[in-house]
């Protein structure tokens, strides 16, 4: 009989199974090199680490109405919008590589994009429903900036997105991350945010 691994642990307010255990430990020994050790721009890859596995966990709870998203053969495109210099996007797809996560049977395919396109449709027509924004666009956006779409998800890296009218913003706090969450904004995109997140430790809720 196949004995079942049954510890779990409580990492960023979420119940993690044991291969988000080993998600976290990869990263945090297994790149224990000069990504771990050194600090870039004021943030170390640990905090980067913390904010990927957040957000991955985050898109659980997170509900898309089939009618706002593209064929099931087609991948949701997740943009990592800005200068990556933390390296956001290969931890991103590590974790979903690793997790499997889909989104009503579609996978998700990581992308860089160096800024916010000017025109929405040169994103939005291409299959773009998800989006987060690094700190360097953070002066860039404005609320106004925000794709008048069904099923667009935009998620700001920062404090500095807090009064951006996104969706969700990533917040690091010493060396913790915490998340905001915009539910008026979701709602405004057609997008439901599981009660079962906005429950948990280290999640803000606002709803204008």
């Amino acid at each position: 009989m196949e004995t079942r691994l049954l510890v779990q642990i409580n990492f960023l307010g979420f119940a993690c199974r044991p291969i988000l255990l080993l998600i976290c430990l990869f990263f945090l020994s297994a790149n224990s090199g000069k990504h771990l050790l050194a600090s870039t721009h004021g943030e170390t890859a640990q905090v980067t680490n913390l904010k990927a596995t957040f957000f991955v966990n985050t898109l659980k709870y997170v509900r898309w109405d089939n009618r706002d998203l593209p064929s099931a053969e087609i991948p949701i495109r997740l943009l990592i919008v800005g200068d990556d210099h933390t390296n956001f996007k290969s931890r991103l797809e590590y974790l979903l590589n690793v997790s499997d996560l889909e989104i009503s049977g579609r996978s998700i395919k990581v992308e860089s994009l160096p800024k916010w396109p000017k025109k929405d449709a040169e994103v939005i027509s291409s299959g773009a429903f998800m989006a987060i924004l690094l700190d360097s666009e953070s002066k860039k956006w404005q609320p106004g900036m925000y794709p008048d779409t069904p099923g667009v998800l935009v998620v700001g890296e920062g404090e500095s997105y807090l009064r951006r009218g996104l969706a969700l913003c990533l917040i690091q706090d010493n060396n913790r991350v915490k998340l905001r969450v915009n539910l008026a904004r979701a709602k405004s995109r057609n997008i439901e945010i599981s009660s079962s997140l906005l429950v948990l430790n280290r999640v803000e809720v606002i709803n204008k």
